[in-house]
């Protein structure tokens, strides 16, 4: 709680995405002002790729594919949300950005629906 605090006095920053206690966005009062908590998932994590739980950027694809077409069913019920975290060094090799391409492509297409 103290770091909400210090990010609030600067004042640059508008939000804090460096949250896991929920799936969804939400508040928080850290003074006068509610900053947005963003969540962070270690589930779609490029680190999955130097930890080895990854093996290679189809089963990245497949993760977030699977992962996307869940939410895209759950958020007839309630607004759902995926955060994926991204690292130049690892999503920035050729064959990891082609899958990320080939996500945000899946996206646009699971949008249309």
């Amino acid at each position: 709680m103290v770091t909400r605090h210090l990010l609030h006095d600067v004042g640059s920053f508008l939000y804090n995405a460096d949250f896991y206690g929920d799936e969804l966005p939400c508040w928080t009062r850290v003074t006068n002002t509610p900053p947005p908590m963003v969540p962070h998932s270690f589930v779609h994590n490029d680190n999955r790729y130097a930890s080895g739980r990854v093996e290679n950027a189809g089963d990245f694809l497949a993760l977030l594919g699977s992962a996307c077409r869940v939410l895209r069913q759950e958020s007839r019920r309630a607004p759902r949300l995926m955060t994926i975290s991204l690292h130049a060094r690892l999503s920035g090799r050729p064959a990891s950005f082609d899958a990320l391409r080939r996500f945000l492509d899946l996206v646009d297409k699971t949008l249309e629906v």
